[in-house]
C-alpha cells in the first residue's frame, strides 16, 4: 500500500476512535519527526480536505482495504471496527457522506433506541410434522420414539436408527451446529435450513440446504457425502467446504480443503481444489480464488462484505441481525462498501452505516432506516 494511503487510513481511524494505542504513539511520533507525513495528515484538515480526501478515495484500493480489516482481526484476535470512507464510494459518487458527516456525529457514538435483537430459537422439524424447538443458550435432552437429542450451547447431537428426514430450521440473526450420524459437522448460518435423516443407511449420504452451510464431513470412501442445493449437488468423500445459496438463482460453493465434484441439474460438472470456489447462475460454472477467513467469518458472528450495493447489503444485515434494515432515497442506488458486520455489535455497525453510506438513521418497530 502506498504511504499515502497509509496515512489516509490512520487518518480516517483518528477519526472514528480506532486507533490502538502503538498507532496514536506512531503517528505522535511521525508529526514530530516526518514533515512529509505532517504535510500529508494536516492536507485533510484544511479547507479543502473534501476535494483532496475524495481524490484519495478515487485510488485507493478496496480489495486492499478489505484484505487489511480481515488481516487486524485475525491477528489481533477480535474485530475493530475498522472501515475505510473510500471503499464506500463508487466511481462518480461524491465522498461527502463518508467522510465529512464525522464532524456531527453523536460524540457519543451512540443511536438512541437500539432495536431487540431475536433470541437464537431453532426448530427440528421431524418426518410426522412434530415441531422441536431448541433453545442455543441452553442445555437440553429431549428424548423421542427413535432418537435422543443433545442441544447444549448451540449445537445439536443425536443418536437414533430412524432413516427419515427431518430438517433444521435456523431464523434470521442466528447460526447454529450439529453433528450428523456420520460424524459430519455442519455450522448452518441465518435464514437457512438442512434436511438430513437421523442415519444413514443406502450408498450415499444425501442431505439438502438452502442458505448458507459451512461442512466438514467425516472420511467414508464407500458412501460419498452429497449435499443438494436448489441448482446443483456437491460430491465429496471426505473434506470442508461452505454452500451459500442465499442469492436467488445464484450459488456459491468454496472449497477449503479436500476435493469436491459439482454437478448441476443440467448436468454440467466441475471438479475444484482447495483455495478456489465456484459460481453457478444457470449459465454454467465459474471459479475463482477466495480468501478462507471472509467466505468462514459468519461462523465465529461476523460477515465481510466487498464493495457491496447499499441495497443488497441491507438485505444481508437484516437476515445477519434479524432486524429489517431499510434504505430510503434513491441517492444510495450507486453507494457501495467494504468492510464487516459482528453479530455481537449492531451499535457499531449503525455508527459506520452513518458515516460510511451518509446516512442518518432511524429507528422504528424493529426497523432501521435509513435516509
Amino acid at each position: 500500500m502506498k504511504e499515502q494511503e497509509q496515512i489516509f487510513q490512520l487518518y480516517i481511524q483518528h477519526l472514528s476512535g480506532a486507533l490502538t494505542p502503538e498507532e496514536e504513539i506512531y503517528i505522535e511520533t511521525k508529526l514530530k519527526e516526518d514533515e512529509g507525513f505532517r504535510k500529508v495528515w494536516m492536507s485533510f484538515s484544511e479547507g479543502d480536505r473534501a476535494r483532496r480526501t475524495e481524490a484519495f478515495a478515487r485510488d485507493l484500493s478496496v480489495d486492499g482495504a478489505l484484505a487489511e480489516i480481515i488481516s487486524r482481526r485475525t491477528s489481533r484476535g477480535g474485530v475493530r471496527r475498522m472501515w475505510y470512507a473510500a471503499a464506500a464510494v463508487v466511481a462518480g459518487l461524491a465522498i461527502t457522506g463518508g467522510v465529512l458527516l464525522w464532524q456531527g456525529q453523536n460524540p457519543s457514538g451512540q443511536t438512541a433506541q437500539l432495536p431487540e435483537l431475536p433470541s437464537s430459537t431453532v426448530n427440528l422439524v421431524l418426518a410426522n410434522g412434530q415441531t422441536i424447538t431448541l433453545n442455543g443458550d441452553s442445555t437440553q435432552t429431549i428424548s423421542l420414539q427413535q432418537a435422543t437429542l443433545q442441544s447444549s450451547n448451540g449445537t445439536l447431537a443425536y443418536q437414533s436408527t430412524d432413516t427419515s428426514s427431518s430438517t433444521l430450521r435456523v431464523p434470521a440473526g442466528g447460526s447454529y451446529k450439529m453433528v450428523l450420524a456420520d460424524g459430519t459437522t455442519v455450522w448452518l448460518n441465518a435464514s437457512s435450513s438442512l434436511r438430513f435423516p437421523f442415519s444413514f443407511n443406502g450408498p450415499t449420504r444425501d442431505v439438502y440446504v438452502e442458505g448458507e452451510a459451512f461442512f466438514k464431513v467425516a472420511k467414508d470412501a464407500e458412501h460419498p457425502f452429497i449435499v443438494h442445493t436448489p441448482q446443483t449437488a456437491v460430491r465429496v468423500l471426505g473434506t470442508s467446504f461452505n454452500v451459500n445459496t442465499y442469492q436467488p438463482g445464484s450459488e456459491r460453493t468454496s472449497l477449503v480443503e479436500g476435493s469436491v465434484q459439482l454437478q448441476s441439474r443440467d448436468g454440467r460438472q466441475l471438479t475444484l481444489r482447495p483455495g478456489l470456489q465456484a459460481d453457478y447462475s444457470g449459465k454454467g460454472f465459474n471459479t475463482t480464488a477466495f480468501d478462507e477467513e471472509e467466505v468462514t467469518a459468519w461462523m465465529s458472528g461476523v460477515y465481510y462484505f466487498h464493495q457491496m450495493p447499499l441495497a443488497e447489503l441491507t438485505s444481508a444485515a437484516s437476515r445477519f441481525y434479524g432486524i429489517r434494515f431499510q434504505a430510503e432515497g434513491e441517492r444510495f442506488a450507486t453507494v457501495a462498501i467494504t468492510g464487516l458486520m459482528d453479530r455481537a455489535r449492531l451499535q457499531e455497525f449503525l455508527n459506520d452505516l452513518k458515516t460510511t453510506a451518509g446516512a442518518e438513521i432511524h429507528i422504528e418497530n424493529q426497523t432501521v432506516y435509513l435516509k
